[in-house]
């Protein structure tokens, strides 16, 4: 869980917000290094984690903060 934590300090530090998403799809990605993912398998790991939240469009400011 150490590199977790790294990984939101670093990414707080260069002023992005940490959201209980945000957070749910670092650990998703960390987890699961070693294979390849599917978009189903993001889907119903976030549906699990965070009941209610709306995987269909993400907003346009995190898609500029990735990119």
């Amino acid at each position: 869980m150490k590199r977790h934590k790294d990984l939101v300090s670093f990414l707080k530090a260069q002023g992005l917000r940490m959201t209980a998403s945000k957070k749910a799809l670092i650990q998703f990605f960390i987890d699961r290094q070693s294979h390849q993912i599917t978009a189903e398998e993001l889907s119903e790991y976030m549906e699990r984690r965070i009941p209610g939240l709306d995987v269909s469009c993400p907003r346009r400011g995190d898609l500029n903060q990735v990119v």
